[in-house]
């Protein structure tokens, strides 16, 4: 499982970093030695109404994901980087979510 935590510190100050959100990306065995398939769960910002959960065991199986879904058929060599990449480009498209969206106005 790949774990992505997203951390604010305050000034710069890690004593003080709180967790916002989690991404959660979990290989499901089908893919091949060169193409991999992968369950993603995203977590919304800590603290809002949408947060569900935090743990990243959960998010990958969808359970409290506020945005969740599949990469099928990722090609391996493309490195981690480009699957957390494409998580969000399945999650948001590529040009991310509307102002309204950040907002919390429209349900993505």
């Amino acid at each position: 499982m790949i774990v992505v935590n997203i951390e604010i510190w305050p000034m710069g100050k890690e004593e003080s970093k709180r967790q916002l959100a989690v991404i959660a990306i979990g290989n499901d065995g089908t893919g091949t030695e060169q193409r991999g398939n992968y369950s993603f769960g995203i977590s919304h910002q800590a603290g809002t109404r949408y947060t569900k959960t935090l743990d990243p065991r959960a998010l990958v199986r969808g359970i409290g994901a506020w945005r969740k879904g599949r990469v099928e058929h990722f090609p391996r060599r493309a490195g981690v980087v480009a699957l957390v990449w494409a998580t969000l480009v399945k999650s948001f498209g590529i040009h991310g979510p509307t102002e309204a969206e950040a907002r919390g106005k429209d349900k993505l």
